[in-house]
């Protein structure tokens, strides 16, 4: 199985320091499963809940995206 690039880790580190509850799907999860299909991205539900989305806007601005026009209630 092909390592996560640095920034998908970092991304990873930052939930799981949060706290977000969230789980990895598509084709990486695939992989990890014993059927690799490699892409780019990295695709990831997160449960829907108030506490958990502001857990993720946490990670989302640390991660550097805080400009980006996402907000809490897009993840409700």
């Amino acid at each position: 199985m092909r390592p996560l690039s640095s920034d998908l880790r970092e991304f990873i580190h930052l939930l799981n320091t949060k706290s977000v509850k969230y789980v990895i799907v598509g084709a990486w999860a695939l992989a990890f499963h014993g059927r690799p299909r490699y892409t780019g991205d990295l695709d990831v539900f997160v449960a829907r809940e108030q506490d958990n989305a502001d857990r993720l806007m946490e990670v989302i601005e640390a991660f550097g995206f805080g400009r980006a026009g996402i907000a809490r209630d897009d993840f409700l």
